[in-house]
């Protein structure tokens, strides 16, 4: 039965969560800029209050119309910092092509092991792909389950 679906299952699961993807590179369309003189940008501002100006300017310019825009990326905290670290380094080690490649040599036979072993590096895997979907989540990465 070493070659069943349900004993590769999780080993399919683990490669696909290991899957790094690239980021969404979408276009942006240029800015518009304008030069104010020190008092008029004073002058905006003081009537901006804690609104980034080019909130202020944008929402006065427009007046009521509401354009679908993207929410803004709130800085990252210390933790979200230590996260990502945890993250990047868990994409980086070796760990994930080593655990696959030994489950492989353990379901072809190569490498002799009792079921049990078979069973921990299994789950061993499936723990790995566990840790890196709630670091995502975490980080707020994605919403959903990761595939």
């Amino acid at each position: 039965m070493s070659g069943s679906v349900a004993s590769r299952k999780p080993e399919r699961d683990f490669r696909r969560a290991s899957r790094t993807r690239k980021p969404d590179r979408r276009k942006r369309t240029p800015p518009v800029s304008i030069r104010l003189s020190d008092d008029e940008r004073h002058l905006l501002a003081a009537h901006a209050g804690d609104k980034p100006l080019s909130t202020y300017v944008r929402d006065y310019v427009l007046r009521g119309h509401k354009a679908k825009r993207r929410p803004r990326r709130k800085q990252a905290t210390a933790d979200q910092k230590e996260l990502a670290l945890l993250l990047a380094l868990l994409g980086r080690s070796e760990i994930s092509p080593l655990l696959r490649e030994v489950l492989s040599c353990a379901e072809t036979r190569k490498l002799l092991l009792d079921e049990e072993i078979k069973a921990e590096l299994r789950q061993a895997c499936a723990d790995i792909a566990t840790i890196r979907t709630t670091l995502i989540l975490a980080l707020g990465l994605r919403s959903g389950a990761v595939s």
